[in-house]
């Protein structure tokens, strides 16, 4: 089981502990115009961690049967910076290109996530036995997002030249098997805060 730093959305401080300010696990994050849900936090301060996109998009993992060696499980923008190197990757890679339409500007850091990351994300909308789930998604409608979708997510880990890893959000089971890179399965962005 992943864990990350800081309390989970369940938890609550003790009488005698100050609240932690920041953000927690499951907050909706809002920064100028980059917005998304916490689901880790690098410090018990909850000033650093990861988001993830309002936005939700159908794709294929790759048009092509290449392998990139885009295969860290924990880094997402390793995987990113190999696929974006390619010539045409925005088009070659649909999933990919789908969590860049909301770089732009001066924004930037928008990425396919890691097997890890989708991992957390999982495991974030599970905990207190799917209760978060369901307050997440309201919090993305809220704010004019689309709500997670209880399906398999492309991670931008690949395992071969025409396979890459997918985990099923709502029952956080990692598709062994892995799945063909041209089936559209969904995609959300994720970025650091």
């Amino acid at each position: 089981m992943l864990t990350a730093v800081g309390m989970t959305a369940c938890e609550k401080p003790a009488p005698d502990e100050p609240a932690v300010e920041g953000y927690k696990v499951g907050d909706y994050y809002k920064s100028g115009l980059v917005e998304g849900i916490v689901y880790k936090l690098n410090n018990e301060e909850g000033t650093s961690g990861m988001i993830f996109s309002l936005e939700e998009w159908s794709a294929k993992w790759s048009t092509e049967s290449v392998y990139r060696e885009a295969m860290s499980p924990d880094n997402g923008l390793y995987n990113w910076n190999l696929i974006s190197a390619v010539q045409g990757w925005e088009t070659l890679y649909p999933a990919f290109g789908c969590c860049n339409e909301l770089n732009g500007g001066f924004i930037t850091g928008w990425h396919l996530p890691s097997q890890y990351d989708v991992e957390y994300i999982s495991e974030m909308v599970n905990h207190c036995s799917g209760e978060l789930f369901e307050k997440v998604n309201s919090t993305i409608v809220e704010h004019g997002g689309v709500q997670l979708s209880a399906t398999d997510y492309w991670t931008s880990s690949e395992a071969g030249p025409t396979i890459s890893y997918s985990i099923n959000l709502t029952t956080g089971t990692f598709d062994e098997y892995r799945m063909d890179k041209s089936l559209e399965l969904k995609v959300r962005a994720v970025k650091h805060f």
